[in-house]
């Protein structure tokens, strides 16, 4: 029976390393899909950066444009075009981080994801993990086997069996033949009783210690995951504001009511936000 256990904790062990495989490979998964998200976003404020300097050039050409409104649309434009290009990278790393979790070989890119990343659905509450279930296991099967070394005070019997050659006295072959029977006066397996409950202590700490460290990740996890859940939600409704003011603002600017930089500045603020909605969904 303590083998028995023992076989089962090693089995959810080796379940325990399977999950956490899975676990690393759809977190590497999530970080891709939130990384082709920001390469869209970075795709778009590119073409709107550029579509912002071509506007303020040929309104430099009509008169209504200063040198410095053009160059700070051609900065903006860089910049966005330098984002772009980090993004790109980025997604490109990100997917073959998955494809290494994935066990797929090859120097280049070789798999895209598909799904989009949006608000995930509630967690329920987590149960015994299976590292507590493992730390269970081993400790019945320790407990066991110190109880198999306390019942264990008479050693295995022995029997020999041979033959004895060159004695004067008896010349010729003497077969020889003997039963060995170990009586526990002395020892009464102090020392197997010893180890077996070290072994059992040991696993009772380890108990102790996935207990602990699963309940403190599970409360960690669920405060982190509640956290994140309130910052997109409130990015989402700030994502509206923040659209409908870049959008005001170039309407603006487009009119003659509106400066370059409060238009600047207003896709700033529209970009950070998007920006800060991929990374909340994503965490």
């Amino acid at each position: 029976r303590a083998a028995e256990l023992g076989a089962q904790a090693a089995t959810l062990r080796f379940q325990l390393e399977r999950a956490l495989i899975a676990l690393d490979a759809d977190t590497t998964y999530t970080r891709a899909i939130a990384a082709r998200a920001r390469l869209a976003l970075s795709g778009r404020n590119a073409r709107d950066a550029d579509s912002l300097l071509h506007m303020v050039e040929r309104r430099q050409s009509a008169g209504d444009a200063s040198d410095l409104d053009v160059e700070l649309a051609r900065v903006n434009a860089g910049q966005q075009a330098n984002l772009l290009a980090g993004d790109s990278l980025t997604l490109a790393s990100a997917l073959l981080d998955l494809q290494a979790v994935l066990g797929i070989p090859g120097d280049g890119v070789a798999i895209l994801p598909t799904d989009s990343l949006t608000m995930p659905p509630e967690a329920g509450a987590p149960g015994t993990t299976l590292s507590e279930t493992a730390a269970g296991a081993s400790v019945a099967s320790a407990a066991l086997a110190a109880r198999v070394q306390r019942r264990s005070l008479w050693s295995s019997p022995s029997v020999s069996l041979g033959f004895d050659i060159g004695d004067p006295d008896m010349p010729g072959l003497l077969p020889v033949f003997g039963i060995g029977i170990g009586l526990p006066l002395f020892d009464r397996n102090r020392a197997g009783i010893a180890q077996a409950e070290a072994e059992r202590a040991r696993a009772e700490a380890e108990l102790a210690l996935a207990r602990v460290t699963a309940r403190s990740e599970i409360s960690h996890g669920l405060r982190e995951r509640a956290s994140a859940l309130a910052r997109a939600r409130r990015d989402q409704q700030l994502m509206v504001s923040a659209n409908r003011v870049a959008a005001m603002s170039l309407t603006a600017y487009r009119e003659g009511a509106a400066a370059l930089p409060n238009v600047l500045e207003a896709q700033r603020n529209a970009r950070d936000i998007l920006a800060q909605y991929i990374d909340d969904l994503a965490a």
